[in-house]
């Protein structure tokens, strides 16, 4: 197992790429009307210095009695990237032992609700979900269905003033296990993740 304090070891470029890569945050608060988390793609916006201050995204309105989006609430968005069973079956050194890499990140703050934002939020996940496409979808192509939906829905940012977060992707294997996991594990998102964990921790 790697120290602790190896796996928390991390900069905000490291969050930035965990949200954007992973973005479906599963998102909680004691004081919500029902205590059951949601599950919701979130964007995440930094100030100029790198460091996250705010998540933004949509809900179903039916989630919240009316009262309720007046609101404040302190909330925890978890976000989980990569992560799998190592097998010893991936090194050629048969006295290692197995574990489990995996990478996450959670966010506290403050969720507020914002209906003059909604129809902007929604366009904004459609563009940063779509703009890797070759011909990239907009919400006009979806004409006034989309603007009907809309109004189901209600946009939310988070303020953002707490992160805790573990990257555990083999910092306290040596040289020639680390490479070995990175060619020959079978999830290669995992693999990708490693070498890039690696590559920054060592710039």
């Amino acid at each position: 197992m790697s120290p602790p304090s190896a796996v928390r070891e991390w900069d905000s470029r490291d969050i930035l790429a965990l949200i954007r890569e992973f973005p479906l945050a599963t998102i909680s608060s004691p004081s919500w009307p029902d205590s059951l988390p949601l599950f919701l793609p979130l964007l995440a916006h930094a100030d100029g210095k790198g460091h996250i201050i705010r998540l933004e995204g949509h809900l179903a309105r039916r989630r919240f009695p009316p009262a309720d989006l007046q609101a404040p609430y302190s909330v925890r968005a978890l976000f989980c990237g990569p992560q799998a069973y190592v097998s010893p079956h991936v090194v050629t050194n048969r006295n290692w032992i197995p574990t489990w890499n995996y990478a996450r990140a959670e966010l506290r703050g403050i969720l507020r609700f914002h209906e003059e934002q909604t129809w902007q939020s929604v366009q904004d996940l459609v563009h940063v979900m779509e703009k890797a496409q070759p011909d990239p979808w907009t919400l006009d192509e979806a004409g006034e269905r989309a603007a009907r939906l809309a109004q189901h829905i209600v946009a939310f940012t988070i303020e953002v003033d707490g992160i805790d977060a573990a990257f555990k992707l083999g910092q306290d294997e040596t040289p020639e296990i680390f490479s070995e996991i990175v060619a020959n594990h079978p999830d290669r998102t995992l693999a990708r993740w490693m070498q890039r964990f690696r590559n920054d921790q060592s710039a």
